[in-house]
């Protein structure tokens, strides 16, 4: 049975190419291009990870937060990613709620470290 990784992301080149790295190392991939609709896919869909490729457009804390408060997503696990994280992002990131926080993007990067998230959920 394949895990399912719940892709938030407002880049649609970058999603693409997560998304078909995403499919080829054999998850299953539910794409959400805005905070509602990545909300709305979680509720619905059973998730192993969601994945915020944290934007200007895309506000991957207001993600977390509305996550980590609703009780029946509060343990999916988030990794999120964002183009050269200061410090201080990165630490509210994870106080926020987020698993890992990865920069720069590399797909082949990313997937190892959703499968080493994944691995520990086990």
């Amino acid at each position: 049975m394949s895990q399912t990784i719940v892709l938030a992301t407002a880049t649609s080149a970058e999603g693409e190419i997560l998304q078909k790295q995403f499919t080829s190392a054999g998850f299953d991939v539910c794409l959400a291009e805005s905070e509602n609709a990545a909300l709305d896919v979680l509720r619905q869909t059973p998730t192993d990870l969601l994945v915020i490729e944290d934007a200007v457009t895309l506000d991957g804390r207001g993600i977390i937060q509305a996550v980590r408060s609703e009780a029946s997503l509060s343990t999916v696990p988030i990794l999120i990613i964002s183009r050269a994280p200061t410090s201080e992002e990165i630490i509210d990131y994870l106080s926020s709620g987020a698993d890992d926080v990865i920069s720069p993007f590399q797909p082949r990067v990313i997937v190892a470290r959703v499968r080493a998230i994944l691995r520990r959920q086990k």
